[in-house]
């Protein structure tokens, strides 16, 4: 048996953690990400990171479009792909994360929580980071298969929004903003 690296490892661990707890909740049209005063942010200095509005994104999503280890770590039961990218959020940020509605058929975000506690598919999560210091949220993109993903930032009480368009296995294919 071929023996996974520890990054691919530790993503089809995130997915399998995922996976159920979806599952067992209902996909939720608006999920919900709130401070957790037991999480602690950590240095967001990696060259890997995404600022995306309000959010830092740790892993980057540019890695995603063409990561060789998607494939490998499909769900063969679902047939989904769990692209992991935890989040950080400045201190006192509250905001939405959305997946814009041409791509909703192919993704889902998977960072809030239902009201069982457990991690929920969504199309949009509202973030409510804590008051006094960052706040990190662990989570990422569950898709059907390779695609582009338009995800959408709005910090409350702005009017901009913020856009990435993140390419699943889809090289430079998914349309320029």
């Amino acid at each position: 048996m071929k023996r996974l690296p520890v990054i691919a490892a530790a993503a089809l661990t995130a997915l399998v953690a995922a996976g159920p707890g979806a599952a067992a909740t209902p996909h939720r049209t608006v999920a919900h990400a709130r401070c957790d005063t037991g999480t602690v942010a950590a240095d967001v200095g990696s060259a890997r990171r995404e600022r995306l509005g309000p959010i830092i994104f740790g892993a980057g999503w540019t890695g995603y479009a063409e990561w060789p280890g998607m494939e490998r770590l499909r769900d063969p039961r679902t047939g989904t792909n769990y692209a992991k990218s935890g989040m950080y959020i400045r201190r006192g940020t509250i905001a939405s994360l959305a997946i814009a509605p041409a791509y909703r058929d192919a993704a889902d975000l998977v960072y809030g929580k239902g009201t069982n506690g457990r991690s929920v598919l969504s199309e949009v999560v509202r973030i409510r980071g804590c008051a006094r210091r960052p706040t990190f949220f662990s989570g990422g993109l569950v898709v059907r298969g390779p695609t582009c993903v338009l995800i959408e930032a709005r910090e409350r009480g702005s009017r901009r929004v913020h856009r990435r368009m993140v390419s699943i296995n889809m090289g430079a294919n998914c349309p320029q903003l």
